[in-house]
């Protein structure tokens, strides 16, 4: 069977539904240059693609129609996602972006702009908001909502994503700091991220002074001696712990390799690669 490309590209619906009855196919030549060619129209495979996974029963065989769908949906999803990060990023948009990437399935943004909404009116409805901010944080995101961490050993990608934190109400030190600091800024509070290497804090910025805190140990409290500490096992003796604090743009950046790392040990080679291609050409952008 000759590729797309020596056959000129596909311009009818006909044709695509053809590429789409052929991913069944029993030769693995067919199949790979029929899927090759519906990447590389997605705006015409996209609606096709669904109408057949809708009809199509969960024990037919054809499983590789969503495979196939979720691909496309990926490859448009990474392009905007790699557009974004190209310019100043924003860390609410942009995680979600990259839960998108990742999940498309159970990413919807409004669901997790919800969660994040209600939690920092429950902060501004604490009675302690404005003499004690740290402490009503502390009550609503781990008393009330119960945000804690997971196991980082048997972690799946919707682990690592601000959106796994809405929905699971547990995660990565990473996404529950992101977390934290999205419901900060809502209640008009102050918190960044600390990029401490193997983990991620919070500094929680108060008016007289500003104190760790680990998100992923439900806010405990942790001592600046004990990060020197941590630093200097690690080789970094001398790292100041106010240069590691992190930029919205770094956090994002952070989320893909620690989604890139789950799913290689996963398995996972198609969501390694695409979350791989996005971090390259973001980091290519931050390195400019």
């Amino acid at each position: 069977m000759k590729t797309d490309d020596e056959r000129g590209p596909l311009t009818s619906e006909s044709q695509v539904e053809a590429m789409i009855s052929l991913l069944t196919d029993a030769s693995e030549s067919v199949v790979t240059g029929c899927r090759a060619a519906l990447l590389a129209h997605p705006e015409m495979a996209e609606p096709l693609l669904r109408e057949r996974v809708a009809r199509q029963s969960a024990d037919d065989g054809t499983a590789i129609f969503g495979e196939v769908l979720v691909e496309i949906e990926r490859t448009r999803l990474s392009d905007n996602l790699i557009a974004y990060l190209k310019r100043e990023p924003e860390l609410e948009q942009g995680s979600i972006l990259i839960g998108r990437l990742v999940d498309p399935d159970s990413a919807g943004p409004d669901e997790v702009v919800a969660a994040l909404d209600a939690m920092a009116d429950q902060v501004n409805a604490e009675p302690n908001r404005n003499t004690d901010p740290l402490a009503a944080m502390l009550e609503v995101m781990v008393k009330q909502n119960g945000l804690k961490g997971g196991d980082p050993a048997q972690a799946r990608p919707l682990d690592a994503l601000l959106h796994g934190v809405t929905l699971q109400r547990r995660g990565l030190p990473l996404p529950l700091c992101i977390a934290w600091i999205l419901v900060a800024r809502r209640a008009g509070l102050r918190a960044v991220g600390v990029n401490m290497p193997g983990h991620f804090l919070l500094r929680f910025i108060r008016e007289n002074g500003s104190v760790l805190i680990d998100p992923f140990h439900q806010g405990r409290a942790v001592s600046e001696e004990h990060c020197r500490a941590y630093l200097a096992r690690g080789g970094l003796p001398d790292t100041r712990l106010d240069r590691l604090d992190a930029t919205d743009g770094e956090m994002l950046l952070r989320t893909l390799r620690n989604v890139v790392m789950i799913a290689s040990r996963r398995k996972d080679r198609d969501l390694a690669r695409i979350c791989g291609r996005v971090l390259g050409a973001a980091e290519q952008r931050s390195l400019r």
